[in-house]
């Protein structure tokens, strides 16, 4: 018995599994009844809005701070899946929680103080992130909660903890390979 319950489970799975790689398949060949465009909302922080140099070339005209990139993955999947969606691409480097929800944000650009300034700052305030989202918006993305729980604060501070110990400050370290507790 308990070898015709192997066999049928297995059946069951391989079933399951060939229903599901057939049904997109037949999706992907399939063209939509209509134009279907869906209204996409893209909201958070400098990960989504692709702030790092490595995820493209900054594409705001004009300017407001934000930094969000032509290869942040809210444009890449805009590009890719354009004839479905029509993007509006809020996100904004250094933005909080609070920032998305109810607290107009004040894009930094650029400017990182200390090491570099962006001839552009200071930048008018952006209106909360969340105003974007109406009622016939479709798809609402969100990418945040570093900046509210202190990444850039967590980062700077390891940094500093290292830097005047010659590397032996293990507060801001883990030491790799892990010793174990017997030795």
């Amino acid at each position: 018995m308990a070898r015709f319950r192997t066999r049928l489970a297995l059946f069951g799975s391989a079933a399951a599994l060939t229903a599901g790689a057939l049904a997109p398949a037949q999706l992907v060949g399939a063209q939509p009844a209509a134009a279907a465009n869906y209204d996409w909302v893209a909201l958070g922080d400098s990960y989504t809005a692709g702030v790092i140099p490595a995820a493209g070339d900054t594409f705001e005209v004009p300017r407001d701070g934000c930094e969000r990139t032509d290869r942040s993955y809210p444009q890449v999947i805009d590009r890719d899946l354009g004839g479905l969606f029509d993007l509006t691409n809020v996100s904004c480097g250094a933005a909080t929680i609070e920032d998305i929800t109810f607290n107009a944000q004040y894009p930094i650009g650029r400017r990182v103080p200390g090491f570099s300034e962006d001839p552009d700052y200071p930048f008018p305030p952006a209106p909360p992130q969340s105003e974007a989202v109406g009622p016939g918006t479709d798809v609402i993305t969100v990418g945040a909660g570093g900046n509210t729980l202190g990444f850039a604060d967590i980062l700077i501070t390891c940094l500093q903890l290292g830097q005047g110990s010659g590397g032996q400050d293990t507060r801001a370290r883990t030491p790799w390979p892990p010793t174990s507790p017997a030795g």
